[in-house]
């Protein structure tokens, strides 16, 4: 069961609003008393999340949950963001809205500012509520997306640190989504686990490195961020049907 925004109650909203941030203007430090949604629009919004660094660039959204403890010090691109408040709303359940996503803002600001307009004319908050839960029906369409951003993070954090033995939780962290929700998006959309994933990376590597005549084969293992000789080598013949050395003998060039 995945964990998140539950789309399976009806969400009880309490404040909602565009905010815009001058250059050197910062999130406040708090405690959350409610789940935030942020939905950037223009610039970038930084902040750090249970101590962890966040950055929200335009078209993306981000729920902050009840009780995370959000520190404003990290600097801003002067954001312009939409926010709402919700009534504790996380569960472990089939239909949720993951902690964070992509959405087209040309679709999203005629909802914000209609959303607005309602607030500002304070009709009834049934007309109010069925427009925010547009907003999330939406953001719940948008995240079809974030499979290939989920693959493009894993690719990135492989390439700017290729000898790191990246935990699943950690690239969980990075994708902004619970491990259990990481791990079913990873696999609908590659077929493989994380870590078969990243293997399979580090052996596509590891055979264009094994071609070269300057690489010994324990060099290349410790290139590709396998931790010793002996993992490598068992990980490559399992993949590959051949151990390193057969491949580095064999292999057709150009291949």
């Amino acid at each position: 069961m995945a964990y998140g925004f539950s789309l399976n109650t009806l969400p009880v909203w309490t404040a909602a609003s565009y905010m815009r941030f001058g250059p050197n203007d910062r999130p406040a430090t708090r405690t959350t008393k409610y789940d935030v949604l942020i939905m950037v629009l223009y610039g970038a919004f930084r902040f750090t999340v249970n101590g962890e660094p966040v950055e929200i660039t335009a078209g993306e959204y981000y729920l902050s949950f009840n009780g995370s403890k959000e520190e404003g010090n990290l600097k801003c691109d002067s954001p312009f963001y939409f926010y709402i408040h919700f009534k504790k709303n996380i569960y472990d359940c089939p239909c949720i809205l993951p902690k964070r996503g992509r959405f087209s803002v040309e679709e999203m600001l005629p909802l914000l500012d209609r959303l607005t307009e309602q607030i500002g004319s304070r009709s009834n908050r049934v007309t109010k509520a069925s427009i925010i839960y547009q907003i999330l029906s939406l953001l719940k369409n948008s995240k079809k997306a974030a499979g290939g951003e989920i693959i493009d993070t894993v690719h990135n954090a492989i390439k700017n640190d290729p000898k790191k033995n990246f935990s699943t939780r950690e690239l969980a962290r990075l994708c902004g989504y619970s491990p259990n929700y990481f791990i079913q998006i990873f696999k609908g959309q590659t077929g493989k686990t994380p870590h078969a994933y990243i293997n399979s990376l580090r052996i596509a590597e590891a055979k264009r490195l094994l071609t070269s005549d300057k690489a010994s084969a324990s060099q290349v293992a410790a290139e590709c961020g396998f931790s010793d000789y002996t993992s490598f080598y068992r990980t490559f013949k399992t993949v590959t049907g051949y151990s390193p050395g057969e491949w580095k003998r064999i292999k057709p060039k150009g291949t």
